[in-house]
């Protein structure tokens, strides 16, 4: 647990440079930012800061690899891939398998099951400032808990494409062709709901920033940053470091 006074959240080195405007409008109809090939895998480091109080933070670094082991016909006909999921320390040691979810592109959606919900990731073909409900195949009313308090997560949660063919450079690598969506942008305050997600061209998933904060703090709090103000909730990271 870290206690902290004037915490500054962890200024991560991703560098967005927009292609020509002009190429912004072109349609995106194939499934080349949601690889499923079986043996595609990505690693990822991952950081999480879950806030238990007011200047209360539990602090969680690790690396995660995620490989599409199989596939199979589920009942409706689609084809769905079945994603392993292995973690290890940030400092090494070996994988070890945590879990499996699964993906499928399915009526013009790409869909990722993770811990049984069911979220839209993107819609294709994809145009910019296109928008969609993520989250229309589950019940996102329910609240979820981080760090032992339930939070209303999904509050004000709609998904929309915010860039295409940008040039993102991610701890030293400059991936192409990626495209960008915002799946939640809102913020009053005593809550900021803020996550996005971007996705590379013939890799898939490159960097997720998840802010889901809840706080009571008003008056007194007026100056601080969420990072110092937050009292429940969580900021999670994701990078990629390797394919």
């Amino acid at each position: 647990m870290i206690r902290i006074a004037g915490f500054l959240i962890l200024v991560f080195l991703l560098g967005c440079t927009p292609d020509d405007p002009s190429n912004s409008q072109e349609l995106i109809s194939s499934s080349v930012l949601f690889p499923l090939d079986i043996d595609h895998s990505i690693s990822y480091e991952v950081s999480e800061f879950i806030f238990t109080s007011r200047g209360q933070i539990d602090t969680l670094s690790y690396q995660l690899r995620e490989t599409v082991v199989d596939e199979f016909i589920d009942d409706t006909g689609a084809t769905v891939h079945v994603v392993d999921r292995f973690v290890k320390p940030v400092d090494g040691g070996t994988w070890t398998y945590q879990q499996s979810w699964q993906s499928m592109i399915t009526d013009n959606q790409a869909i990722r099951i993770e811990d049984n919900r069911r979220y839209i990731k993107l819609r294709l073909p994809i145009r910019q400032n296109d928008t969609w409900d993520a989250n229309a195949l589950f019940d996102d009313s329910a609240p979820i808990v981080i760090g032992n308090e339930p939070i209303d997560y999904y509050k004000n949660w709609q998904s929309k494409i915010t860039q295409m063919n940008e040039s993102v450079k991610i701890v030293g690598q400059t991936y192409n062709e990626v495209t960008s969506v915002s799946l939640a942008d809102y913020e009053n305050n005593i809550e900021l709901r803020r996550v996005e997600e971007k996705y590379a061209d013939g890799i898939g998933l490159i960097y997720r920033k998840i802010e889901v904060l809840d706080t009571q703090c008003f008056d007194a709090c007026a100056n601080e940053s969420w990072s110092e103000k937050a009292e429940s909730g969580h900021i999670y990271i994701q990078h990629i470091i390797n394919q």
